[in-house]
Formats: C-alpha cells, sequence, structure tokens
C-alpha cells in the first residue's frame, strides 16, 4: 500500500466521520433538545438562545451546538453566567456524555483534517 493509498483512506475516514457526526447531531437537535433545553432553563445563555428553537432546522442545529458547547465548557459558562449550576447537575449523564462527545468528535475531526491537508499539501498531493 503506497502513501497516497493510506491517505485516501484517512480522508475517506475522516468524511465519514462528517457524515456521523451530521446523523449524531441531527438524532440530537430533533429528539433530544427539547429535554436539553427543559433542564437548562434556568440558564442565561438559554434563554437568550431560545428563539432559535422556532427558526426550523438551521436554528435548531445552532442551538445544539450552543448547548453543546456550554456543557463541554461548563466552567467557564458557569463562570460568564451563561450556564446556572444547578442546572448544570440536573442534567442526566448519558445526555451530558453525549452532548460533550459531539463537541470532543467534532474537533478531533477537525485536527485529522488540518493535519491531512498539510499532508498533502507538503508532499504535493493537494494543488
Amino acid at each position: 500500500m503506497s502513501a497516497k493509498d493510506v491517505y485516501f483512506v484517512f480522508v475517506i475516514f475522516d468524511l465519514l466521520l462528517g457524515l456521523a457526526l451530521l446523523f449524531a447531531q441531527l438524532y440530537f437537535s430533533h429528539f433530544k433538545l427539547d429535554m436539553l433545553v427543559g433542564l437548562l432553563s434556568n440558564s442565561y445563555g438559554v434563554k437568550i438562545r431560545h428563539p432559535f428553537m422556532k427558526m426550523g432546522f438551521g436554528g435548531r442545529m445552532f442551538l445544539t451546538m450552543n448547548l453543546s458547547w456550554m456543557l463541554f465548557r461548563h466552567k467557564v459558562s458557569i463562570r460568564n453566567g451563561e450556564l446556572d449550576p444547578q442546572d448544570y447537575e440536573n442534567v442526566p449523564s448519558a445526555l451530558r456524555v453525549y452532548s460533550q462527545g459531539m463537541h470532543l468528535f467534532g474537533f478531533v475531526m477537525g485536527v485529522l483534517m488540518i493535519i491531512l491537508f498539510i499532508v498533502g499539501k507538503f508532499s504535493g498531493w493537494l494543488k
């Protein structure tokens, strides 16, 4: 297997990870977002972002990523006043792990894309 073949496998793998992340976000925003918004009802960050729920698909995806970011960086969000500490404790651990996992998954995927771009550029496979 040549280096180009390995590179191609990693690119396909990254694209499949992106597709899996998209479906995970769609599932979360369609089935779990209402429950999460209800659990975080005392948080200022949720109150100011709640109108996005009524803006259709794009608004729900935006709200999903914002609330996931608040849970992923909960210490910063609590310190900034966006997230109520009591609300954070009320979120079930499975929902918290799913939300934080989506963000971590997206971060890993982004790092992999940057690495693949750099390797492709320096090896001359990308023009």
